[in-house]
């Protein structure tokens, strides 16, 4: 419907419905009601693979709306390279050895304007061997195997919001 009709007078609501279906990045189109992705930021965004609650995010870096929104970024996140290798002592005084992997996001964005791709890049966050695992750690495990472990390390809220903070120019 937008790239058929970009001026129709349902095309907000339209590209309001792509936004928040998530389904943008795997077709961007302009939406030319948008605002220009252009001069000093911050430029709002919509996130699309993942969230920005409960992330900290300043309001001023997110649109609410398709008429809000300049930036259309898309993010999938998959394993990262290995970080490091830590032993942790259970309470019965046994050992554990814990391998830790960082987390890689890989970040394509779109300005929603044109639908053209204005970013694409990835980074890698996540601190290894934390002092103590225990219940309140968090995180994706990849295997497990009796006194051997494999895990993705944990990240900040900042050091998942400093992902972005380039292309929105804060």
């Amino acid at each position: 419907f937008l790239t058929e009709y970009p001026e129709h007078e349902l095309a907000a609501e339209a590209a309001d419905g792509v936004l928040d279906t998530g389904s943008y990045c795997a077709d961007p189109v302009a939406y030319p009601g948008a605002p220009a992705y252009s001069g000093r930021g911050p430029h709002p965004m919509r996130l699309q693979g993942t969230t920005s609650e409960d992330r900290g995010f300043p309001a001023e870096w997110l649109g609410e709306d398709a008429a809000g929104t300049e930036l259309v970024v898309c993010v999938t996140a998959e394993v990262g390279d290995y970080q490091d290798s830590c032993r942790y002592q259970r309470s019965d005084g046994s050992t554990l050895w814990a391998t830790f992997y960082a987390h890689r996001f890989n970040i394509t964005a779109y300005e929603l304007r044109t639908g053209e791709e204005v970013a694409a890049y990835s980074r890698q966050i996540g601190e290894a061997c934390p002092d103590t695992m225990d219940n309140t750690y968090s995180t994706v495990y990849f295997s497990y195997s009796g006194d051997f472990m494999s895990l993705a390390s944990e990240y900040t809220d900042a050091e998942f919001r400093g992902m972005f903070s380039g292309i929105v120019g804060a």
